[in-house]
């Protein structure tokens, strides 16, 4: 299908959804069962929306592989990497994974607008009841983490490398 192409499946038992759209998408029969979303890719998913140039997504494993400047948003949180993959779970995303200069940036402040940044060659989000419950950063891992007091005031700024770094 061309121009304007969607992939939509429904879990009927809890009525999440996943979409995937793209300018083109083909679908593959036979023993790997697979959509491949090409141009202008959109994925979303619950609290998910992903972006890229080209996807695979397997029917069978629920896995979706992303390629060409992957960029991903949970919640408040951004991802990015030369290549990601997200794992579902009856359509509930359980982990992305992105590989190759990757890069997550979360929040810090709202109001002066920091952001806390992760990098490292590979970033693993481990997602759990809908929260990411623990992110890993590997392989040449740095952070910058900006801390605030209870009453919202700046109480510095932390910067560590590593060759892992976890943020629960």
């Amino acid at each position: 299908v061309r121009e304007n192409a969607r992939l939509v499946k429904i879990d009927t038992t809890s009525g999440d959804t996943l979409t995937i759209t793209a300018y083109q998408l083909e679908y593959f029969g036979g023993e790997e069962k697979r959509a491949v979303a090409t141009d202008s890719v959109v994925i979303l998913q619950g609290a998910l929306k992903a972006v890229c140039d080209s996807a695979v997504y397997h029917t069978e494993t629920e896995l979706v592989s992303l390629f060409g400047s992957p960029f991903a948003w949970y919640e408040e949180n951004e991802l990015s990497g030369v290549f990601m993959q997200a794992q579902f779970d009856s359509l509930k995303l359980q982990e992305i994974i992105a590989s190759e200069s990757a890069k997550a940036i979360s929040p810090a402040d709202s109001i002066n607008e920091k952001e806390n940044i992760l990098k490292g060659n590979k970033i693993h989000f481990e997602i759990e009841k809908n929260k990411p419950k623990l992110v890993t950063a590997t392989d040449n891992a740095t952070s910058i983490y900006y801390l605030r007091t209870e009453d919202n005031q700046d109480q510095g700024c932390n910067y560590a490398t590593s060759d892992t770094i976890l943020v629960y």
